[in-house]
Formats: C-alpha cells, structure tokens, sequence
C-alpha cells in the first residue's frame, strides 16, 4: 500500500509496536519524497535496520524526524542520523 503513496511527505506511525525491520526497509525505505517521519513505539525494530533504515539517501531530505519509544536506536543510528540528515530541523528519540 505504501508504495502507492510514493509521493508522500508527511507519515506518522503511532503505537506500532509490532512493525518488524522488513516493513521498515522495505516499506517506507521506499517513501523517496519523505521530509516528515513519525515512528512511535518500534519496539521490534533492530538496532542494525534502524541504522540501515537512517543512512538512506532519501534521508537526506527529512526535516523532522520523532523515533519516540524506538528502545533499540543506539549510537550507530544517531551517527546514521547525524551524517545523513543535513537538513533536520526536528528531531525527538
């Protein structure tokens, strides 16, 4: 479904505690035009599909970025966010 709204700008996931990394990468890892992403509660997301899912090209278009209650970010996706979203002028974890 996702990749019908390939022109999407703004998505906000809200309570998604079973969202697995495959539907991270695979799913909005396609969302190209992004400039807002909201994951809330990604309590299965891995560290390592988290920092993956950061150093994405298309990252480096978002503007505000809220991974709220993502227990697994570590220091490998803060770098991730660091080098790759230059453009950031919101950010909440």
């Amino acid at each position: 479904m996702l990749l019908m709204c390939c022109r999407l700008k703004k998505l906000e996931i809200f309570n998604i505690k079973q969202m697995t990394d495959s539907a991270l990468l695979e799913g909005i890892g396609q969302l190209q035009e992004l400039t807002s992403l909201c994951i809330d509660m990604g309590l299965k997301l891995t560290a390592h599909a988290l920092s993956k899912f950061l150093r994405r090209p298309s990252m480096s278009s978002i503007v505000s970025l809220d991974l709220s209650r993502c227990i697994n970010l570590d220091d490998k996706g803060l770098k991730g966010i660091a080098e790759r979203c230059n453009k950031l002028s919101y950010l909440n974890f």
